[in-house]
């Protein structure tokens, strides 16, 4: 109801054989997919995909693109594990900014 789908459509959903693949078939893979589609957009996914550290195993599919025509080397093969700062940070806090300020392919100090 929340997101407007019919009974019919939702009940069609649950009972696709890629769905409804049995509990001795469940895996963590189908539980982090309907995860994902859940939170689209939020960044829980993105602790998520840490969380699992990036494992094409529990997110099917999932791989590194291939960057090597981008002009910015610097990240080419490695998994972003760290948001930026905002602007403001550096301007309302510069020397706390400048003292914790890591790249983004850096792991925060709980994912190392």
């Amino acid at each position: 109801d929340m997101y407007g789908i019919s009974t019919e459509a939702a009940a069609n959903y649950l009972d696709d054989g890629a769905i409804d693949v049995g509990e001795e078939n469940l895996r963590l893979e189908h539980i982090m997919k309907e995860k994902y589609i859940h939170n689209f957009l939020n960044p829980e996914t993105f602790s998520d995909f840490r969380r699992y550290d990036f494992s094409s195993d529990v997110f099917r599919g999932l791989e590194l693109r291939d960057d090597s025509q981008e002009e910015d080397p610097e990240f080419i093969g490695q998994w972003f594990r760290r948001a930026e700062y905002p602007s403001t940070e550096q301007s309302r806090n510069p020397d706390e900014y400048a003292e914790n300020l890591e790249s983004v392919v850096v792991p925060v100090w709980w994912d190392e």
